[in-house]
C-alpha cells in the first residue's frame, strides 16, 4: 500500500490557547479518524510519529495532550517516577471529558466517516473507557499493554473499571500484552479475557512472550522489531475491517 503524504499540526485549546492536541492526516480526505491516547511519559516525539504513521495509512489521527493543563507534561523514558507522579494527576472523568473533545476535532476533519481509539499502556485503559462512554461514537478500540485494565490502579482518581465497562462496548476491541511485563502477569491477562468473554465482548487478545512495555518504539530500549511489525500489521488489518468499512457512527 502507498504512503499517503500528510500534513501535521498542533490544535489549540480554544478557552485558554494552550497546544491540546496534536493532529496528522492525508493530505486527501481521511478514510476514518484514530483518536491516540499516549502513555504516562505524555505526548512525546514517539506518539507524534505514530500519528503520522496512521496518517500515512490514510487515517486522521488525533493524539490528546492529557497533561495539557500543565504544569508538567512530558517525562522522558529514564523519568518513570515523574511520569507516575504526573499520571496520578488525572481523574478518569477528566480524560474522557478531553477525549470527547478529541473526537470532536477529529469529527470536523473526517466528516461522516467512522471513528476508532488506540492507546498505549495507560493510555490502553483509557482506549477502553472511551470507546465505552462514547460507544455511540467510537466503532473500535486498540489497546497496547494496556495497564490498570482490571481494577489496578495508583491513583484513586482511577474510580472506573475498564474490563467491567467493556460490559457496554458497541464495536470490538483488540488488545495487546507482552510476556515481560510485572505490572499485568500472565493470570492477569488470563482473567481478562475470561470476564470479557463472559461479558460477551467482541474481542481479540494478542501476547507477545519475552517482549517488554514499549516494544512498539524504534528509538526505545524495549523496541522488538519483528513483534512491533507483526502488532502494526494487525492494528491496521483491524481498523482496516471496522472503521473503513463499517457504518460510521454519529
Amino acid at each position: 500500500m502507498t504512503a499517503h503524504q500528510v500534513d501535521s499540526r498542533w490544535i489549540s485549546h480554544e478557552a485558554t490557547g494552550v497546544p491540546f492536541a496534536f493532529l496528522s492526516r492525508p493530505r486527501q480526505r481521511p478514510e476514518a479518524g484514530v483518536l491516540v491516547l499516549h502513555e504516562a511519559f505524555g505526548l512525546n516525539a514517539d506518539i507524534e510519529a505514530l500519528c503520522r504513521r496512521l496518517a500515512q495509512g490514510g487515517y486522521a489521527a488525533l493524539a490528546c495532550d492529557l497533561y495539557w493543563r500543565g504544569p508538567d507534561r512530558l517525562a522522558g523514558y529514564d523519568e518513570r517516577s515523574k511520569a507516575i507522579e504526573m499520571l496520578k494527576s488525572l481523574p478518569d472523568v477528566q480524560v474522557l471529558a478531553d477525549a470527547a473533545r478529541g473526537l470532536d476535532l477529529l469529527r470536523e476533519e473526517i466528516g461522516g466517516a467512522a471513528l476508532g481509539v488506540l492507546g498505549l499502556r495507560i493510555g490502553g485503559r483509557y482506549a477502553i473507557l472511551v470507546a465505552s462512554a462514547e460507544r455511540r461514537r467510537v466503532s473500535a478500540a486498540v489497546s497496547y499493554y494496556g495497564a490498570g485494565i482490571d481494577g489496578g490502579r495508583i491513583s484513586p482518581l482511577w474510580t472506573i473499571n475498564a474490563v467491567e465497562e467493556a460490559q457496554g462496548l458497541a464495536g470490538p476491541l483488540l488488545l495487546f500484552f507482552v510476556g515481560d511485563d510485572p505490572t499485568i502477569p500472565a493470570d492477569e491477562v488470563r482473567s481478562i479475557d475470561r470476564r470479557l468473554r463472559e461479558f460477551g465482548a467482541v474481542y481479540e487478545i494478542v501476547r507477545y512472550p519475552g517482549v517488554r512495555p514499549g516494544f512498539v518504539f524504534p528509538g526505545r530500549d524495549t523496541y522488538a522489531p519483528r513483534e512491533a511489525e507483526d502488532a502494526w500489521g494487525r492494528t491496521l488489518a483491524f481498523l482496516d475491517t471496522h472503521l473503513r468499512r463499517a457504518t460510521p457512527r454519529n
